[in-house]
């Protein structure tokens, strides 16, 4: 389809515009400011390999983190499932390293968070005050710094929780990406 689409734009007939040249050269002004990309609408179910890490794994981290009363009880639920893989542990110390493993997790998600906090305060006044020059402007440099943060959380997990689960944390992020749709 993609095919006949592409012969077929090849062979539409092109308009042709001709501009009379003037004696004196036209002064053009210059432009301030480069147009920034297109956004694309990136489906998860469609294209998860589209969906960085860094953007999954943040959207993680601060879903997990700051909780408190019957809102933390729930997120260490729902990391609980994350650990277990629908099984139950065998013994109270197997239970003891699975909530360990979710405190560490939690530690992990409020250490982005904080690190992140001040980063963001910072990219929605520049957004206010409409401060984008182009790819090379304070908000990019402030999102590649997150993006550091996140992946230092990222590779601690390692550390905190052990290789095994840490993968589990991980297959847990590649089947939250299918079920994004992300402006990129």
């Amino acid at each position: 389809m993609k095919t006949l689409l592409l012969i077929s734009l090849l062979f539409l007939p092109v308009p042709f515009i001709v501009a009379a040249r003037s004696e004196a050269p036209v002064a053009r002004p210059a432009l301030s400011r480069q147009t920034p990309p297109a956004k694309v609408l990136v489906d998860g179910a469609v294209n998860p390999e589209l969906i960085s890490d860094y953007r999954a794994y943040s959207l993680f981290f601060r879903f997990i983190s700051n909780r408190v009363g019957r809102e933390r009880n729930a997120i260490r639920a729902y990391i609980r499932q994350i650990f277990r893989d629908g099984s139950c542990p065998d013994s109270s110390e197997d239970l003891t390293e699975v909530e360990k493993q979710i405190d560490n997790l939690i530690a992990a998600g409020e250490e982005f968070s904080t690190s992140a906090q001040p980063l963001d305060v910072r990219i929605k006044e520049l957004a206010e005050q409409l401060l984008s020059d182009g790819p090379d402007t304070e908000q990019d440099r402030i999102r590649r710094e997150k993006e550091l943060i996140c992946g230092a959380a990222i590779a601690s997990l390692t550390n905190r929780l052990g290789f095994a689960s840490a993968a589990k944390v991980r297959l847990h992020i590649e089947g939250m990406k299918r079920k994004m749709t992300i402006m990129h």
